[in-house]
Order: C-alpha cells, then structure tokens, then sequence
C-alpha cells in the first residue's frame, strides 16, 4: 500500500516575484498562499516551508511544483529546482486559462493562478508541456537571437553611414560600388570627406588604395577616386561635422563586426548555425505556441 503523501506546489511567476500556493490532494491548502522573490534566499525559504509541512505528515511525502512555461521569467527557477533534484512540470499558459474557465475563474489574478496550477498538478487533466531536457537550447536561442540584433544593429549603423557619405561626397557610389566594403571604409576613416582625399597627395592615397585592397584597385581606379574627390560639388561648411559622425559610425561598424565574429566562432560552421535555428526554432514551438521571426 501506498502511503505517500503529495504535496502539490503550484508557482505563478511574474518579472519580479512568484506567487505560491501548496496545497494536499485533496485540495486544501496547506499554508496561506505567499509570494517569493526571485533570489536564493528566498527559494531557501520556500524549501523550509515545504520540509516544515512535510514534517507534519504521517509517512512519506513527495512534492511536485508546477509553472507555467513563461520564458525568460521561468526559466531561472525553474533551473534552480531541477537542479535541486525536484520534480518540475511545465504547462502552456493556454492550458491554464482554458483550465481556470473550466472551474468558472472570470478573473485572472496570481494568487488564483498559482492555485490553477497547484490543481492542475493535482487533477492532471491538462497535458504538461514537455520537460526542458536540455537548457543548452535557451544558450543557442539567446547566441543566434544576439547575433541578429547585432546584424540589425549594424544595418541601421551603415544606413546611416551612406547618409553621411552621399551628404558631403555626393554620387560617391559611382567610384566605389561597395561603399561599406574594406577599401572604401579605409578611405572613409582616414579621411572622411573628399577635401581631406585632395589635401593628400595621389602617392600617399594610392598607397591606402593599393594595400587595403592588395593591389585589386588599379592605379587607374585610384586616379578616378581622387580626381572625383576634386571635381564634385560639396558643402565645405558640413565636412567638419560630418566627418566626426562618420568616424564614429566607422568605429561603430567594425565593433558591431567583431562581437559578430566572436558569436560566430562558438558555432563550428554555417551549416551547424542553421541546425541550431532549426533546433531552437522546433524546441521554442514545442513549449510556447510560438517563436519569434528570426
């Protein structure tokens, strides 16, 4: 015979707090419903909670906790009690709220919810979503999430860098078709503005024509380049202000270049990147619904 006491601890995790409700199978409550915060301290406390009812029960007893599958906001408790060895189950937030209109709950509250879930836990009529197995997966959804703000953040930087380019050397793609590439950013950063090109001599910039390019750009095309910058219209009054934005947005540029290259060598190849999109992608669906565009 089973003498086996549950104990069913349902959490409602919000941003800063979680609120608690523990209750028999019966479904009584077993201590007043409380809130956590989320630090150690407090997870102490709610361990001494549960060892304190635990010690009032004839027999062995074992504890359940169950949340709801919030993302980033459940994610570290819910590491922390599977990594205590406690059980943890996981529901779809549409799970709860279908389950809170099947016991006629019109409100929705946090203290109401954490006793959904702790009722859940006890009924087990909703289907759990499956454990996380494997919390390396929040690791690569969080590497390629972050590598794609950077590439976003980088394609605003260098719009903004033509803006720049066309406003004091204008039709400036005509002599350098990839205004972003590496021949053209050293030029820009050396001297910004097509005054500064002329006030160099053409040995000197062809110089830092021909080794940023290694020796692709021609002579002929470095003399093109220069003698553009001699002959177009330009506004002398903004060089000094543009050229500050210009460095600045250079130096902006090849930093957003390197954080992407770091992320980029914790992947092993391309091909693996995209299994990694690919697994997250099917991992996030399968515990919130839903996933976010890449």
């Amino acid at each position: 015979m089973n003498n086996t006491t549950m104990l069913y601890v349902g959490i409602d995790i919000s941003k800063d707090k979680s609120d608690i409700c523990i209750k028999d199978v019966k479904g009584n409550d077993l201590i007043q419903q409380f809130k956590i915060t989320n630090n150690k301290a407090d997870l102490g406390h709610l361990y001494e909670i549960i060892e304190r009812i635990k010690s009032k029960t004839s027999g062995n007893s074992d504890v359940v906790f169950g949340m709801e599958a919030t993302g980033i906001y459940s994610l570290p408790l819910y590491s922390a009690l599977t990594r205590d060895g406690h059980k943890v189950k996981l529901f779809n937030p549409i799970q709860t709220n279908g389950f809170r209109k099947m016991n006629i709950r019109k409100t929705k509250t946090d203290p109401i919810d954490s006793a959904i879930i702790a009722d859940m836990l006890r009924f087990s009529e909703a289907p759990e979503v499956n454990p996380i197995k494997d919390l390396n997966l929040y690791q690569l959804r969080e590497l390629v999430r972050i590598r794609d703000r950077l590439i976003d953040k980088q394609t605003v930087c260098k719009v903004q860098l033509v803006r720049n380019i066309d406003t004091v050397w204008p039709d400036y793609s005509s002599v350098m078709k990839r205004n972003t590439g590496t021949t053209s950013i050293a030029i820009l950063k050396k001297y910004s503005v097509p005054s500064k090109v002329r006030a160099e001599s053409f040995e000197k910039f062809y110089e830092l024509v021909k080794m940023k390019s290694r020796s692709k750009i021609s002579r002929t095309k470095a003399e093109e380049i220069y003698a553009h910058a001699g002959n177009i219209l330009t506004i002398p009054e903004l060089d000094s202000i543009i050229s500050v934005e210009i460095k600045t947005l250079i130096t902006e540029l090849e930093l957003y270049v390197e954080q992407i290259q770091s992320i980029e060598k914790k992947n092993r190849s391309n091909d693996e990147t995209d299994r990694f999109k690919n697994n997250v992608n099917t991992w996030y669906w399968r515990y919130f619904g839903a996933h976010d565009s890449w």
